[in-house]
């Protein structure tokens, strides 16, 4: 999203924000855990021994822990902790653990977490960067289906609309099989207007790409009209 709202358009770029947010969105997980555990420990201390324990008390009863164990207090205490008491796998639900990894291990598994979070959070940036925008609106266009129709008459549809024939559209328009149909798809600035189209044909789940063009505002005018003088009269 802050790609969009910062109107970032170089991929490389995008993903370069995308990554140290990640990383850093990733940290955060792990320090929102650590900051909620004394919380945590206070309350399952009272339930075992019936003793009272403040957050404070707890906190520093866990900093003692800590330093025992890694010789580290604090934040950076709970993540050495966890990588050095090793990582359970399981079934998850099952209540049980078949494989322990030791700390030699868990140390690089936490770094290979954070790198598939920052490299999917780039994966999604680059993507939205390299969508169309509008330089001369500052504005990012906008994707909606124009119309629906039969899977049959995706060929017919996209020759009208390259020939410029859009009056012959309406003839076209046939109902869609939930199975096998043709979609339009526009992708328009919504200030001014100018417009790529794609038609497509899509079946069990999967599109393929049989046409695009590049609309002016007026071609897409003469076109709406077109596809509602169909659907109106379907």
């Amino acid at each position: 999203m802050g790609v969009r709202y910062g109107k970032v358009r170089h991929p490389l770029l995008a993903a370069a924000i995308a990554v140290l947010l990640g990383i850093f969105a990733y940290v955060m997980v792990h320090y929102w855990s650590y900051r909620a555990l004394p919380g945590e420990l206070a309350e399952a201390f009272e339930e075992e021994t019936g003793i009272e324990l403040t957050v404070e008390e707890s906190k520093e009863l866990m900093d003692f822990v800590l330093e025992e164990e890694v010789g580290q207090t604090g934040f950076i205490g709970y993540i050495k902790f966890t990588a050095e008491e090793g990582v359970s796998i399981g079934r998850v639900g099952s209540g049980s653990n078949f494989l322990k990894l030791p700390a030699l291990l868990a140390y690089p598994l936490l770094l290979i977490e954070m790198l598939v979070s920052a490299g999917a959070a780039a994966m999604v940036a680059m993507a939205m960067a390299g969508e169309p925008f509008c330089e001369q609106d500052d504005l990012w266009y906008k994707t909606r289906d124009l119309l629906k129709s039969s899977g049959t008459s995706a060929s017919a549809i996209a020759e009208a609309i390259e020939a410029g024939q859009y009056d012959q559209i309406p003839e076209l328009i046939e109902p869609p099989e939930k199975a096998l149909y043709s979609q339009v798809k526009i992708n328009a600035c919504p200030r001014c207007r100018d417009t790529y189209l794609s038609v497509l044909v899509s079946r069990e789940n999967k599109s393929a790409t049989v046409y695009t063009a590049h609309l002016t505002p007026e071609q897409l005018n003469a076109l709406e009209a077109a596809v509602a003088s169909g659907l109106s009269g379907a």
